[in-house]
């Protein structure tokens, strides 16, 4: 999950370092926004490039499946997340 303190590091150094340990999917998830964003990255060579989506639907090509990051409000008015898959 991203957050302010650790975006630079999620995004610049870590996919270097999982692209080299032959990681085939990297994923960002932000929930800083209004709506909750999930990104999907394939590795191609040695450098990630994203996957499609559709509607808030993320690819993912090592699953075979699109996911979606959904965040709703429990009644005591905390944020709780869920991974819909389809």
């Amino acid at each position: 999950m991203l957050s302010d303190a650790s975006v630079r590091k999620d995004r610049d150094r870590l996919p270097a370092l999982y692209a080299a340990a032959g990681v085939p999917e990297l994923w960002h998830a932000d929930a800083r926004g209004v709506e909750p964003v999930l990104e999907i990255h394939r590795l191609t060579g040695s450098l990630y490039e994203p996957v499609g989506s559709r509607e808030g639907w993320a690819e993912s090509p090592c699953l075979g499946v699109s996911v979606r990051l959904q965040r709703d409000e429990d009644p005591s008015g905390l944020w709780f997340f869920e991974l819909a898959v389809r």
